[in-house]
């Protein structure tokens, strides 16, 4: 019989929400069954009150050894044993070493976010669940972390802000903070200083945490946030992959991971916490001097792709950018809907139908193929000659819409323009035919890389950061 992704044993979550059943003992009942041990307790962690959480201790835990200790906390009306149930964190300890916590929050009511410096209830429950699980287990003080999903996002953010020092890294997940949280003005409330975030979105997710914003602009103001306390100065790695968007802030002070999801809305993926560790909390620890430092080289992004920004003088080659020698543009095809000829039975359309745009052509000056492809060009303005990386022989000309390449004609779709004496070129056409990469668009952005995929708003907001 084929183990289960996730351990859902028959007595159901159902059960366990309506009959309100003994947490303690129900937990002991699945737990052989998960390889490690998986525990829940119910304490008073906070004077006049009940707490309660799950711990999972994996199988190979000895007290001799330090692990890593992740706190996991679920979203808004959800629960400790949905985000064990939802998440692969057990998955994780098991192959890591690793203890997990997953707190019941918030314990009474809903929590309270504060801008200030003042912890609540909630915040000071999260930070003695920590020192206690200090207490009982040997947890490598450098090595822990906090995620949550939407409210547990929006709770892993204010921990990290009152209580970073104790963190090595966050993991944000579709509950972005509102930004009056964040900043007063343009000055960034108060934190706790540098720590390793990772953060992941969706584009469907189009909850707002502030009234008078739109989400983007949210989530642009929680990366922005941390980017400057984590002194991510420096434009970052880009990678786009299917429906994943990536940006990866090296930070000289702490890093930032960026995550966009194209084709989620409200909520975590399954593989949320492997992509959280993988790409970010494996790699990082905070250092006896408190300085958050890099185990391992953030990932590299896509090497060799080419972004470009209609209207910019730049672009980004290989995640560095360069200059352009003039700036690129774009042109749009349309379609026109069909209007009746004069004398026919049918009448014209009212109001007048919009043009709807058939395909775009990005326009590049004919020399930059050899900063993003590797070619030789010669170019009088009028005609090129281009060696591609692989050396064969292609020529274009101004007002045509082929190419000659290796002696065979080519569509390019439109045709090359001199503008200014210089030689312009559709790149969808060279990057396709000749370099064979894949062209994906986005309102005025265009990236050039190794697969398909779907550029979202946010990556989109990122690269005019990056090029405009």
């Amino acid at each position: 019989m084929a183990e289960r992704l996730f351990p859902r044993p028959a007595s159901t979550l159902l059960d366990v929400a309506t009959k309100k059943l003994e947490l303690s003992g129900y937990y002991s009942e699945i737990a052989p069954s998960l390889g490690g041990k998986l525990l829940a307790f119910q304490e008073s962690v906070i004077d006049g009150r009940t707490d309660h959480w799950l711990e999972y201790v994996p199988d190979s835990y000895k007290a001799e050894n330090a692990v890593p200790l992740v706190i996991s906390v679920h979203g808004g009306g959800q629960s400790d044993y949905g985000q064990f149930y939802e998440t692969s964190w057990y998955r994780i300890a098991e192959r890591t070493g690793a203890i997990i916590a997953f707190p019941q929050m918030p314990q009474n009511g809903m929590s309270v976010f504060t801008a200030g410096s003042t912890p609540s209830e909630d915040m000071l429950f999260i930070d003695k669940l920590i020192e206690l699980m200090k207490s009982k287990y040997t947890i490598d003080t450098g090595r822990i972390f906090i995620q949550g999903m939407s409210m547990g996002d929006l709770i892993s953010t204010q921990y990290g802000r009152l209580f970073g020092h104790k963190l090595a890294g966050i993991g944000m997940t579709s509950g972005p903070t509102a930004p009056s949280k964040l900043y007063d003005g343009n000055k960034l409330m108060y934190n706790d200083g540098p720590v390793a975030v990772w953060q992941s979105r969706g584009t469907f997710d189009t909850i707002v945490t502030e009234p008078g914003h739109q989400r983007a602009d949210i989530n642009s103001a929680n990366r922005r946030f941390w980017m400057e306390i984590n002194g991510c100065t420096k434009p970052p790695r880009l990678k786009l992959a299917y429906n994943e968007n990536w940006a990866y802030y090296i930070g000289e002070k702490a890093p930032l991971v960026y995550r966009d999801y194209s084709n989620q809305g409200h909520n975590q993926s399954s593989d949320d916490a492997e992509c959280a560790w993988d790409s970010l909390f494996s790699r990082i620890r905070r250092d006896e001097s408190g300085k958050i430092t890099l185990l391992e080289d953030l990932p590299e992004g896509d090497r060799n792709a080419v972004v470009l920004l209609d209207g910019s003088g730049f672009a980004y080659v290989d995640n560095v950018k360069v200059p352009v020698e003039k700036p690129v543009f774009i042109e749009r095809d349309y379609a026109m809907p069909s209007i009746p000829r004069p004398g026919s039975e049918g009448t014209r359309p009212e109001p007048e139908p919009e043009r709807v745009v058939m395909e775009t052509y990005t326009y590049i000056p004919v020399s930059f193929l050899e900063t993003a492809f590797g070619a030789k060009v010669q170019s009088d303005g009028l005609t090129a000659f281009v060696t591609a990386a692989d050396g064969r022989q292609l020529c274009f000309a101004e007002n045509n819409l082929g190419i000659m390449m290796e002696g065979r004609v080519y569509d390019m779709g439109r045709e090359a323009k001199t503008v200014d004496g210089i030689l312009f070129v559709p790149v969808e056409w060279y990057a396709q035919w000749v370099e064979e990469k894949c062209v994906n668009k986005k309102d005025d952005v265009v990236y050039i890389g190794p697969r398909p995929g779907t550029l979202t708003n946010d990556m989109v907001n990122i690269i005019k950061e990056i090029l405009g």
